[in-house]
């Protein structure tokens, strides 16, 4: 069981959950091995250290992390998978070999691991990864002290660093794995000395490892790779959809998201269609795998104090995968996009009332400053990404069916005139909920997987049940015989405050927001 040292100093940042089932997701997050002998091993990793001084542990959607002060004055990160973050073993196995790749081949600066164990029956009874803690700090620490000219030099050294990932080349789609890894034969493709490419470890292939997120095999068996041909990789995504579905349409589900056999017709015709779209020689020229970060936000990137233009640490490469290009040219760094923070919402709400100049002069300088960093990052990916500059500028309507045929999405193909009309008024439902979902996470500042910092928790509570009661005003007012209360209510992709309000109390004194 989890035990702190005696007096040992101890700090939590944990992240209260936002969004999604939170009693099931809590107990998917709960974690059971032995903290003492996890300090002996982070005490064994310094030779000149002989005990932790002090512990700071933070919560994210799909790790533990501790942050432990040594008495020789170094400080080591220990990171311990939740069952969430993906299959046993292969996760931990595959973010060690990526970094250890990463290190042979590039000059990219990511974490040096120091001990690890991709074998949850170790002494420790965890899996985990200790690793030196990167140097300088997090850009979202630094970048409101920086000016405009240091914003456009950090976005440069991030290009500098995106162009030796784009000149590495692999073989086949999928995730790097150590010769170590428990892998079948059958499922590896040789990379080089010591590294194979094995089963993707993108979220999209194992669902079944979040919270009720049930899937189903009967008409296709899992396809997770690895694939040496875009062909084998397009019918992959297929296979994602039709898994997603029960036997039988589950009573009480909104009509927007479509029965069971509607949907599988649907997928049936995107079958077809990407299986003619992937002989697209606009796709084909930017298909081939390639390795990206796939969340190049603030707080994954660490800069120099002194220097912050210049980047000293790139962290956070768990389930990395090898995606054909086009699968990334919708990602933009968060430092090259407005943000949309509540605060950041709600006052702009009254600066527009009351007239305040210069506070609209200061959000006009700052969205000019974000404009000049984005078309700074769209130029560099001409020379540092050419493809996936070239993939950036592809027509939406072509990329649409590859990224949204496993996920939320809806399709434009009916076979008569009345389905065109029934889909019509359904697709507006169902993007009415998809818009609501991603400005609710965007407002609230919560990460996709629904975790926001704990020193803003009660300010989003209160901000999520005033969104709440606006939302239903809203739908009281439509006047729309399609739009009752009672199907706004569902509609809501989130707890609603009435629950909230008798939930227990979780994580350390905390409540979630969940459904």
């Amino acid at each position: 069981m989890l035990q702190w040292p005696r007096g040992l100093p101890f700090k939590s940042t944990q992240k209260p959950h936002v969004t999604g089932n939170l009693p099931t997701a809590t107990a998917a997050r709960r974690l059971s091995f032995d903290f003492d002998g996890l300090c002996r091993r982070v005490v064994a990793c310094r030779p000149g250290a002989s005990k932790v001084v002090s512990c700071e542990k933070h919560e994210g959607g799909y790790n533990r992390a501790f942050l432990l002060s040594l008495d020789d004055g170094s400080t080591l990160v220990a990171r311990i998978p939740f069952p969430v973050a993906g299959p046993p073993r292969l996760v931990t196995n595959s973010e060690v070999a990526t970094l250890a790749y990463l290190r042979k081949t590039t000059s990219l600066p990511v974490p040096t691991v120091l001990d690890w164990s991709d074998d949850a029956q170790n002494p420790l009874k965890t899996e985990y990864i200790i690793m030196e803690h990167v140097d300088g700090v997090q850009l979202r620490q630094q970048w409101e002290t920086m000016n405009p000219l240091t914003h456009l030099l950090c976005v440069e050294s991030l290009a500098k660093l995106l162009k030796e990932l784009n000149l590495l080349q692999f073989p086949a789609y999928g995730s790097i794995y150590f010769d170590s890894a428990p892998v079948h034969d059958s499922q590896r493709v040789p990379l080089s000395d010591g590294f194979f490419i094995g089963p993707s470890l993108a979220h999209r292939y194992w669902p079944e490892c979040g919270p009720g997120l049930d899937r189903w095999y009967q008409r296709r068996r899992p396809n997770r790779g690895p694939w040496t041909s875009f062909e084998a990789f397009t019918e992959s995504l297929v296979d994602i959809g039709v898994s997603h579905f029960p036997p039988e349409t589950v009573p009480g589900t909104l009509d927007h998201y479509g029965s069971v056999q509607e949907n599988l017709e649907l997928l049936d015709a995107l079958d077809k269609a990407t299986a003619e779209l992937s002989k697209d020689q606009r796709l084909l020229d930017v298909s081939e795998p390639r390795l990206f970060h796939n969340d190049l936000h603030m707080r994954n990137i660490f800069v120099s104090r002194a220097d912050p233009a210049q980047i000293t640490g790139l962290i956070d490469w768990q389930s990395a995968t090898l995606d054909p290009i086009f699968l990334y040219a919708h990602m933009t760094p968060d430092l090259c996009t407005h943000p949309q923070s509540a605060q950041d919402l709600l006052q702009g709400e009254d600066d527009e009332q009351s007239g305040n100049m210069d506070a609209k002069k200061r959000k006009k300088a700052g969205t000019d400053d974000v404009d000049r960093c984005r078309q700074a990052w769209e130029l560099l990916l001409i020379i540092s990404a050419p493809k996936l500059h070239k993939a950036r500028a592809l027509d939406e309507a072509l990329l649409r069916p590859f990224r949204q045929c496993y996920s939320t999405w809806y399709c434009a193909y009916q076979p008569t005139s009345e389905g065109l009309t029934r889909h019509a008024k359904l697709s507006e439902d169902l993007e009415a909920v998809m818009v609501l979902e991603k400005w609710h996470r965007q407002a609230l500042g919560c990460a996709s997987d629904g975790w926001v910092p704990a020193e803003t928790w009660q300010e989003v509570l209160e901000l999520h049940e005033e969104f709440y009661e606006n939302w239903m005003r809203a739908a009281r007012k439509a006047g729309d015989e399609g739009m009752t209360e009672e199907k706004a209510e569902k509609m809501w992709p989130f707890d609603t405050p009435q629950i909230l309000r008798h939930l227990p109390t979780v994580l350390g004194g905390k409540r979630g927001l969940a459904k």
